[in-house]
């Protein structure tokens, strides 16, 4: 029998497929696990507890799945939009602030801000296609005209049918009168508006005809042109029909033109001619993406494989001239073998990307020219076959999901290939997805490069991608529940990624949630961490520099009596006999000294402003006779959990983990001193600082250990893993073990803490010795089924391998 050390100093490999147990020759099997649940994994290699996710409000129709879509105005000014089906079949979308304005539903009055949509149905809902510019949002589904919608308010949104008609109005009469002599030879013209800031130029107006013109136009004998002003005009061409043209002649600023014969009409140079390619039912586009400052739609029912490329900087408007101009709208049809519908487009560098149902191309100018009508150029990249979901930009590389939607593919551009290659980033772990597809995901940048999707039967997924790093890992999420959709905004420190969650209640009723994940815990204390779904926080910690309190005592021992005095607020009343306040003493550079603490329990409150007190605990010098604005009035009751109401959740007060309690239900806490309100819960002990919410279980299980000796291989051979060294950072509560049946729990808590206070976060190793027997696997796993935060940065494995 030998003995081996076996160190995993990286787990960023994610969790591996089955299928490769055997590999272990295979580079990421190393950093690989063999089960990776509820862990996100850091680019640097160490994997750290998924944080919980924050209940926001129920859903806007609880008996149908919602659809999250982000709206970004700028970095720090970001909605995320639920769209849902009501229960009359009508479609609404409500409107949510991110973290950095306000973090919950947009209220107009005591309503949430909601307006009404054409989408009534979930399946409608999930087949939207959407692109932003600044305040406005276009929307495109095959079943109905494409619509946009504006941001003119932070309650003010408005959806409305796109228009695709100028932007500017032709002039509504137009005028034309023989000056001089009198002749046998008719003219005919048309005038337009040109507008103000863009250029964009309106239909042509009525048209205008001189039947005895004189044959040669000059100074004395000419036509004057007179039609109305145009509101928003900043100039007006003029055309002149010749042989059933009209061609240019000239332009004017003011609202009169004298046609004096001086520019021959240009037939190059027509007017606009009127032109929505998107007029009825069959005809409306599935897709919408901007490129080159065009607005581009893509496959209607009865143009599948067609795109459509508005006017250059005229968004909204498809007009076209005769012949064409260079900003004139673009209409481009793939020409392939069999007819594959468009399913996404994706601006980049100088190429508008789509994919189709068979296969990945390319759309750009001829020879890197800029787009146009006349230098149009396609090239049909890859044939993989997408499916429809909108593909994701990872700095310059595009990640998409291929038909049918169960292998995820890079699509990036290849230098071996002189074109762009679409690399299988699935299938090391092709166990992930399956039989399943994805049906919805999101890019979170910040913090650790994250793609979230969410598979068809609601699990949730996460795939960490650095290419530049060699990074490719994936990990699954589990919940109680099933995430059904997912959307990521900027957020102050990190990206906020929020959920759409399908729930069941202690009935058995669905309740659907809209929930946003928790940032990544950094903190360096307990109470800080949130590890719940479905979660509620309180904190009763004062935040106002104003409001202090101040302890006077003849006697500063714990049984002591004192007073209490508040400066700057009246917090007391007769209710608070009986209850206790915790004091924190202030750091020399601000913030919170959490070691200089000290309670009380109020025995009398003599007027809104003082009240006396007998001392819990000892006071550190810091805190007497001086004055503290960090100071809380403890909490035994904690409320506004209706959402969870009969259901078991997850306490931690003050970092500490407190027993288990169904909501709304007093019988399931032998401690209760009353019956529980609808979404209340009481504590065991009081506390300032509460997180409270459905817990979940964090696995993470490395790949079978290899060690080769002299004998060759490990592989096959009876061993067993005797020791296990976990390298831990900032974590608490951890359990290890050769397999969930066999878990050992790691004691973070000595005789050095302090009873009744939370125990300090935990950086550094632990041993556990793992008794057992001998098999092949000589697994190891490790468990957080806690509140608590978790991050492993190695395993160090003790491997025992017996002679064959």
């Amino acid at each position: 029998m030998g003995k081996s050390i076996i160190l995993q100093t990286s787990f960023n490999g994610g969790e591996l497929s089955p299928l490769l147990q055997g590999r272990v020759d295979q580079e990421r099997y190393a950093s690989g696990c063999e089960r990776l649940v509820n862990f996100c994994l850091w680019p640097h290699g160490a994997a750290h507890r998924r944080p919980g996710t924050r209940f926001v409000a129920a859903c806007g129709n609880e008996d149908s799945a919602s659809r999250l879509i982000p709206f970004e105005v700028a970095s720090d000014t970001a909605y995320v939009l639920e769209f849902f089906a009501d229960a009359e079949g009508g479609g609404r979308m409500r409107v949510f602030a991110g973290g950095m304005i306000g973090g919950g539903p947009v209220l107009d009055g005591e309503e949430v801000c909601e307006i009404a949509t054409p989408y009534g149905s979930a399946q409608t809902i999930r087949a939207l296609r959407y692109c932003q510019s600044a305040d406005v949002m276009y929307l495109a589904h095959p079943d109905h005209p494409p619509h946009k919608l504006a941001r003119h308010g932070h309650t003010d949104w408005r959806l409305t049918e796109v228009d695709f008609r100028p932007g500017i109005a032709a002039p509504a009469t137009l005028s034309a009168a023989r000056q001089g002599q009198a002749g046998q030879t008719e003219y005919a013209y048309v005038v337009t508006a040109v507008r103000d800031e863009i250029g964009e130029e309106s239909l042509p107006s009525p048209e205008a005809v001189v039947a005895d013109g004189n044959a040669t136009l000059s100074a004395a004998n000419h036509v004057r042109l007179d039609w109305e002003a145009v509101e928003g005009a900043r100039e007006f061409n003029v055309y002149r029909k010749v042989n059933g043209v009209f061609g240019w002649i000239g332009k004017a600023e003011g609202t009169r033109f004298e046609d004096k014969g001086e520019t021959k009409p240009d037939v190059g140079d027509t007017p606009p001619k009127a032109r929505n390619p998107f007029d009825g039912p069959g005809k409306y586009p599935s897709c919408v993406q901007f490129f080159e400052q065009r607005l581009f739609f893509a496959a209607s029912r009865d143009e599948p494989q067609k795109l459509w490329g508005s006017q250059s900087a005229n968004y909204e408007n498809f007009n076209i001239s005769t012949p064409l101009k260079d900003d004139d709208a673009v209409t481009y049809g793939v020409a392939a073998d069999r007819i594959n519908a468009v399913v996404w487009m994706l601006p980049a560098q100088k190429k508008l990307l789509f994919g189709t149902v068979g296969g990945e191309w390319t759309l750009g100018g001829a020879g890197g020219d800029p787009l146009s009508p006349l230098s149009v150029e396609t090239a049909r990249e890859t044939a993989h076959g997408s499916a429809p979901i909108p593909p994701v930009t990872i700095g310059s590389t595009v990640l998409f999901v291929q038909r049918p939607g169960n292998v995820v593919r890079e699509f990036a551009y290849s230098l071996d290939v002189d074109g762009y290659a679409a690399t299988d980033v699935s299938i090391l772990s092709e166990h992930i997805l399956g039989e399943r597809a994805i049906v919805d995901w999101a890019y979170q940048q910040a913090p650790c490069s994250t793609v979230w999707a969410v598979r068809d039967d609601g699990e949730l997924l996460a795939l960490t991608y650095l290419r530049e790093h060699k990074v490719v890992g994936w990990s699954r999420h589990e919940t109680q529940g099933a995430v059904e959709s997912v959307a990521v905004i900027p957020g102050a420190v990190e990206d906020e990624v929020w959920l759409a969650v399908r729930r069941t209640d202690a009935q058995g009723q669905t309740r659907r949630f809209v929930e946003r994940l928790a940032p990544v815990f950094r903190g360096e204390h307990a109470e800080q961490a949130f590890f719940v779904d479905a979660g509620l926080s309180c904190s009763a910690w004062n935040e106002d520099q104003a409001r202090t309190l101040t302890l006077s005592a003849a006697d500063w021992t714990p049984g002591g009596e004192a007073v209490l005095l508040a400066v700057g607020h009246a917090p007391f009343s007769v209710q608070d006999e009986g209850r206790r306040f915790r004091l924190r003493a202030a750091l020399p550079g601000g913030g919170m000294d959490r070691s200089a603490v000290c309670e009380v329990r109020v025995t009398c409150v003599q007027d809104e402003s003082s009240a006396s007190v007998r001392l819990l605990t000892a006071v550190p010098t810091a805190l007497r006779q001086a004055a503290t604005m960090h100071h809380a009035r403890l909490s035994s009751f904690i409320s506004g959990l209706e959402h969870l109401q009969g259901t078991t959740v997850q306490v931690l007060a003050d970092g500490m983990v407190q027993p288990e309690v169904r909501v709304g239900d007093a019988s399931s806490a032998s401690w209760a001193s009353r019956e529980w309100g609808p979404g209340e819960i009481e504590l065991q002990r009081p506390a300032a600082v509460v997180h409270a919410g459905l817990g979940y279980v964090s696995d993470l299980a490395p790949m079978r250990p290899e060690a080769p000796d002299q004998a060759g291989t490990s592989q096959g051979r009876t061993r067993r893993v005797g020791l296990v060294w976990v390298r831990l950072h900032n974590s608490l509560g951890c359990k290890v073990g050769a397999s969930a049946n066999a878990l050992h729990e790691i004691m973070f808590r000595t005789s050095e803490h302090k009873m009744g206070a939370a125990v300090p976060l935990f950086s550094g190793d632990r041993r556990v010795a793992l008794p057992g027997g001998y098999d092949a696997s000589a697994g190891v796993l490790v468990r957080q089924d806690l509140p608590l935060p978790l991050t492993v940065l190695a395993l160090v494995t003790e491997l025992e391998v017996m002679e064959r």
